[in-house]
């Protein structure tokens, strides 16, 4: 296998052996006979690119070989990325090889592409136009003939990292191959689904690629939509829109960065982004939307009202869930009025969705579709954005809120092992639904937690599981009676009832929650004494010397925790229950009213025989109070009293030496 050299003789050859090199060009001169050394170097750098490539092609190219070859090429274009661009290409265009080692140029040129992203030295990392035009058809092209799977993700991904670089190139190609594939359509309806999808992973990865052509854009994958009968195009094409709503978003926005749609705050980042658009001519000039917006704006519309209009006939799941998600993306882009005339009609199709959970249970995931949920929390947040009210009517809000729950209760907050990454983004997702509406809905939302804490194990768990989370996040304000709204929990003998309590008052703590403010004398007594309580649930956990042959029957485990399917051991709950004291200790150092409650206590718990198995964890505690309390100490030139009740500590230090301890 040959290469051409830089002056056109064969530089090399490759024999299934060694290179040898057949001749010895020259050196450069400057033309006054002097030697060029920056000449001479570019051209043994060309040299040393297609050298690599014969030996990745080469007979005897093994795995190793190819590892080395790709690692010193992506080194080299660093330097010299215009270089090895071009004789990838050349390679991949002009060479006579298997199928195999064609993929594996493929993968090259992507690698080499994104180097481009992490060039710290500033060299040139832009690819000629008419190599770029040459590359984009030649991909293209690969895909039109049907090449393997493997290949064709390939392509795909050379295609995406070359958009930023030439966008009106790629895009046109994409959709010119598009066009000339739904003309030419067999009877077995040939549509160019690949084509489709690509253009849709730019869309979502490189967003501002598509701002010069977006009209076009929207404006072919609406007919598109329009045309579809069935196969795999519609719900492609249905996903294809929530990645076109974002796209226009970022567009509109200048948003150089793509939104994470992985990210458990996408929904609230997209609501923010997208005022933007849906506020546009109603805040003065600042608000209106751009020229080059307001015709993509209507497409959206009408694809927003298409979707609604067709998604009743439709009987397979997968298409009423993509519809679900594109509808929620849509929702926060089209204008109030418009999305509010169709609102009742999509929350009650999405209970409807969430109500069928034989339908999507699985071994595997046992939630519902991840880009169910996204349509769902993206439609609840459409609607506060919009018009607040609209979930309380006809009992909306109790609606959702139990078809929620009834997921959460569903395995609550637990797991079993083997779970799909979907399956923990869909649990991710379902919460963000709760934090949504509690944002708005605090005391509906707190009061129904509560409520169903009062029911079967499993709702107790997947109440706490929520309740958890939402003191986690912006909600945490509206839970102002959580500490006495779970005290009934404390009758309840299950250590995982009684380690999710813990957590649970740790949430509590760091939202300043605990304290009892400015309320009078008996509601603040009130409420230390609920909170010593939950404190003392702890403090027993941490002393549990067996688990009562009740507790051993529970089969799933608790997230990222550890246990066991067959229930927490003694041991287990014990160090789970440490755990959370450290915790607690943490939010403690910076709030004085939790170090006046935990004192006490933990020095009376110190006392007792009876929780002599947790004495390793209470000891514990207490030294880590100490060093806070010391550490505040040093820290406050004020304090004059190292024990003093500004720290948190209890008045006098006989209790502490009687125990050993140091102060």
């Amino acid at each position: 296998m040959d290469f051409p050299s830089r002056n056109g003789s064969l530089g090399g050859r490759s024999d299934g052996k060694r290179m040898i090199v057949t001749k010895t060009p020259p050196a450069r001169t400057d033309g006054q006979g002097e030697v060029n050394p920056m000449v001479d170097e570019a051209d043994l750098v060309k040299e040393v690119v297609y050298s690599l490539l014969s030996a990745k092609g080469g007979a005897t190219s093994t795995q190793q070989v190819q590892v080395a070859v790709n690692s010193s090429l992506i080194q080299i274009a660093k330097t010299n990325f215009p270089l090895v661009v071009a004789a990838v290409f050349s390679a991949l265009e002009t060479q006579k090889v298997s199928d195999q080692h064609k993929l594996q140029l493929l993968r090259l040129l992507c690698q080499v592409l994104e180097t481009r992203r992490s060039d710290a030295e500033g060299k040139p990392c832009e690819v000629d136009r008419t190599l770029a035009k040459n590359l984009t058809r030649h991909l293209v092209a690969e895909v039109l003939v049907g090449a393997g799977d493997a290949r064709q993700r390939a392509v795909a991904d050379v295609l995406v990292e070359l958009a930023p670089m030439h966008p009106d190139l790629v895009i046109g190609d994409l959709l010119a191959g598009i066009a000339s594939s739904s003309a030419e359509k067999s009877e077995k309806e040939k549509l160019p689904v690949q084509l489709v999808q690509i253009l849709s992973e730019v869309a979502s990865t490189f967003p501002l690629s598509l701002r010069s052509r977006l009209d076009e854009v929207l404006t072919k994958y609406f007919a598109l939509l329009q045309s579809c009968r069935g196969g795999d195009l519609p719900v492609l094409l249905l996903r294809a829109w929530c990645s076109l709503s974002v796209a226009m978003v970022c567009c509109a926005t200048d948003r150089s960065e793509p939104l994470d749609v992985s990210d458990p705050t996408f929904t609230r980042d997209f609501a923010e982004a997208s005022k933007v658009i849906r506020s546009a001519g109603k805040g003065g000039a600042a608000r209106a939307l751009p020229d080059d917006f307001k015709k993509a704006a209507q497409i959206l519309g009408a694809v927003f009202a298409l979707v609604m209009s067709a998604w009743p006939s439709w009987k397979d799941l997968n298409l009423r869930v993509a519809a679900v998600e594109t509808l929620g993306h849509i929702s926060l882009v089209i204008p109030k009025d418009q999305f509010l005339t169709n609102a009742d009609s999509l929350l009650e199709h999405i209970a409807s969705l969430l109500s069928r959970q034989g339908a999507f249970t699985t071994a595997a995931s046992p939630f519902p579709p991840l880009r169910l949920l996204r349509g769902a929390s993206l439609a609840l947040q459409a609607c506060i954005d919009a018009d607040p009210e609209i979930l309380t009517l006809e009992s909306t809000l109790q609606t959702m809120l139990s078809s929620l729950f009834a997921w959460a209760a569903l395995r609550g907050p637990l797991q079993e092992p083997g779970l799909s990454q979907e399956a923990l983004q869909s649990q991710a997702e379902l919460l963000q639904c709760f934090e949504i509406l509690a944002e708005c809905f605090a005391s509906e939302t707190f009061g129904f937690l509560l409520q169903k804490a009062k029911g079967s194990r499993e709702e107790r768990l997947a109440s706490l599981m929520v309740l958890r989370h939402l003191l986690g996040g912006r909600a945490a304000s509206g839970a102002v009676n959580i500490v006495e709204g779970i005290q009934q929990l404390l009758l309840d003998h299950d250590p995982t009832v009684g380690l999710m309590l813990g957590e649970l008052l740790v949430a509590a703590a760091n939202a300043d929650l605990l304290g009892s403010g400015a309320a009078e004398a008996a509601k603040a007594a009130a409420k230390t004494e609920q909170v010593n309580n939950l404190i003392n649930s702890l403090v027993r956990l941490t002393a549990r010397s067996q688990v009562a042959d009740t507790d051993q029957g529970y089969m799933p485990k608790f997230v990222s925790k550890g246990y066991r399917s067959d229930g927490p051991t003694a041991e287990e709950v014990r160090s789970r229950a440490g755990s959370i004291f450290d915790q607690l200790v943490d939010a403690a150092q910076s709030r004085l009213s939790l170090r006046s409650i935990l004192w006490p206590l933990l020095l009376k718990a110190l006392m007792n025989p009876a929780l002599l198995p947790g004495m390793p964890v209470l000891c514990r505690t207490v030294s880590q109070l100490l060093q806070c309390a010391r550490a505040k100490a040093e820290g406050d030139s004020t304090a004059d009293d190292f024990e003093g009740a500004s720290l948190g500590l209890p008045m006098g230090g006989l209790g502490f030496r009687g125990l050993g301890f140091r102060v």
